[in-house]
C-alpha cells in the first residue's frame, strides 16, 4: 500500500533537483552550473556520485541589482513589514551617529565621515538607518 503513495509524479515532493533539472530552473547552460559551482557562486549537495541542488539554495545564487529609483522607493518603505509609514529622527549615542569609509579617495579636503539618519517604522517598530548620498558619493573612489 505504501509502494503506491507516490505513484503519480505529481505527488512527489520536488526538494532536489538534478543538475540538468536546475540548469533548466534557472535559464542556464550546464557551463555556466559548472562555473558556478567551481567558483562557489552556487550551493549543492553530493549524494555518492550524484549532483543535487535545493530550490531555495538556487534561489539565492540569484542577484538582484537595484537601479537609483527602486532604491529610493524602497528606502521609504520597512524593510521588515513593507509598511509606508516611517517616522523620521535621530539614532542618539554618546556623540553624533555617522558612517566612516574605510577606503576613499586619496585626498579629501573635508572631513570623511557621512551623517546616518534613522527612520522607523510605525507599524512594526524596525529602524532603519541611512547615509548622506551625496557625501557619500563624494568620499567613494
Amino acid at each position: 500500500m505504501s509502494e503506491d503513495k507516490y505513484e503519480d509524479d505529481e505527488e512527489l515532493p520536488k526538494k532536489w533537483l538534478s543538475i540538468t533539472q536546475a540548469c533548466e530552473y534557472l535559464q542556464i547552460s550546464e557551463q555556466t552550473m559548472f562555473r558556478w559551482m567551481r567558483e562557489g557562486k552556487v550551493s549543492y549537495y553530493k549524494v555518492g556520485k550524484s549532483t543535487r541542488f535545493k530550490i531555495d539554495d538556487l534561489d539565492m545564487a540569484i542577484e538582484k541589482v537595484v537601479g537609483k529609483t527602486e532604491g529610493e522607493i524602497m528606502s521609504e518603505r520597512c524593510g521588515v513589514c513593507g509598511n509606508s509609514r516611517l517616522i523620521e529622527g535621530t539614532l542618539n549615542s554618546l556623540g553624533n551617529v555617522s558612517f566612516k569609509p574605510t577606503k576613499t579617495k586619496f585626498w579629501v579636503w573635508e572631513d570623511s565621515t557621512v551623517p546616518v539618519y534613522a527612520k522607523c517604522c510605525a507599524s512594526c517598530g524596525h529602524v532603519q538607518l541611512h547615509a548622506d548620498m551625496t557625501k557619500l558619493s563624494k568620499l567613494d573612489k
